[in-house]
């Protein structure tokens, strides 16, 4: 109980923040027609926006419940990215170094979770060597002496596994610290400094990969995160490069589906911008029955997963029923389980992240019609 108050306070008190944001700098806007501060005005509502979106992923990291895909992982390519960025950004006292070892080196999971689990890791470090020091990425395929218990069942009973370690020589913590720190809302910061949510995204997404994950330190000698994945027996997949801003998007005729009014009004403001004709529905009976009448007329479908008549999946089986071809863009900020990835595999063209923006939307548009 003490823990889910931590977390609804948390929650509650960081939102609040970025909502009071949103609201003041909305009114100022309604209050001051034709003011030139509306610019700015207008960019700290999407800055509070975006850090509301990033606070909703790292919680549902947390609950793993956020949208994971699957695919071959070179663990070696991710830390080379990671490194990439810390080393145009990160206090150049800080020396970092890598010993990939590992071979193989691919795990199953989602390569930009993975990515922002072990950056979430490189800044905890970073954060614990305010004088500089020495950050080390190691990787090695090897033979737990016993299975490791993980939410998913056992990892390594059958074989070698894909071990991460991301060392630090920093502050280091105590035992009664290390207790807590996969907690969400727990930090050791300053207030203002951190939310408390990046090792606990980082719990999240390890368990959500079927991993585990633990952690070693002792005040003044540093601090040792173990991370241990299942190897794929896939080899990793090399996918071309696509210059979304150069390609034209042409003209559509779209459905849009969504229950919410507020995201399907500005859904529709997007595309429109976009150059599209859009039908909009908020009930699923009305979006079904006018597909049915003028599916040869619509180019595409963008479809929320989660509404009250029906769910997203039980709307593109009758969708795929009346055309077996229909091209479906599924929407949604949450995923139940494991059913975007059974979806996904039902044939939905492709999937957006909500909250988006005019170019995320764009982007995927660009994807699906390319298929």
């Amino acid at each position: 109980m003490e823990a889910i108050g931590q977390l609804a306070g948390g929650i509650a008190h960081d939102f609040n923040n970025q909502l009071t944001g949103i609201m003041g700098y909305a009114e100022l806007i309604a209050e001051t027609p034709g003011s030139g501060d509306h610019t700015v005005f207008a960019s700290r509502i999407c800055q509070a926006a975006r850090r509301s979106a990033e606070l909703t992923g790292q919680l549902l990291a947390f609950a793993r419940k956020g949208n994971v895909s699957s695919e071959s992982v070179n663990i070696h390519t991710v830390i080379g990215e990671v490194v990439s960025l810390l080393e145009r950004s990160i206090d150049k006292r800080i020396h970092v170094v890598q010993k990939l070892d590992a071979n193989p080196s691919v795990t199953t999971g989602d390569p930009t979770q993975l990515h922002n689990a072990l950056l979430n890791l490189a800044l905890n470090a970073r954060d614990a060597m305010p004088s500089g020091g020495e950050l080390t990425f190691v990787t090695q395929t090897l033979r737990p002496a016993k299975p490791i218990a993980t939410i998913n069942g056992l990892l390594g009973d059958s074989g070698p596994v894909l071990n991460i370690r991301v060392i630090d020589n920093g502050l280091g913590m105590d035992i009664d610290t290390q207790r807590h720190i996969f907690e969400p809302f727990f930090t050791t910061k300053a207030p203002g400094q951190g939310t408390g949510l990046g090792l606990a995204a980082v719990y999240g997404t390890i368990s959500s990969h079927g991993g585990a994950i633990f952690c070693s330190s002792a005040p003044g000698d540093g601090t040792t995160f173990d991370i241990y994945l299942a190897l794929s027996d896939t080899p990793e997949k090399t996918l071309p490069v696509v210059e979304y801003q150069t390609r034209a998007t042409r003209s559509m005729s779209i459905m849009l589906l969504d229950d919410e009014e507020l995201v399907r009004e500005l859904a529709v403001r997007m595309l429109i911008k976009l150059s599209h004709e859009v039908t909009a529905f908020g009930n699923c009976r009305e979006a079904i029955s006018h597909y049915e009448k003028c599916w040869r007329n619509t180019d595409l479908v963008v479809l929320d997963m989660i509404m009250p008549q029906m769910n997203g999946r039980e709307v593109f089986r009758e969708l795929k029923a009346i055309n077996p071809q229909v091209k479906v863009l599924l929407s949604s900020g949450y995923s139940v389980e494991n059913e975007v990835q059974e979806i996904s595999r039902d044939g939905v063209a492709g999937f957006l992240n909500k909250p988006y923006r005019l170019s995320d939307l764009k982007r995927k548009i660009d994807e699906v019609t390319a298929q």
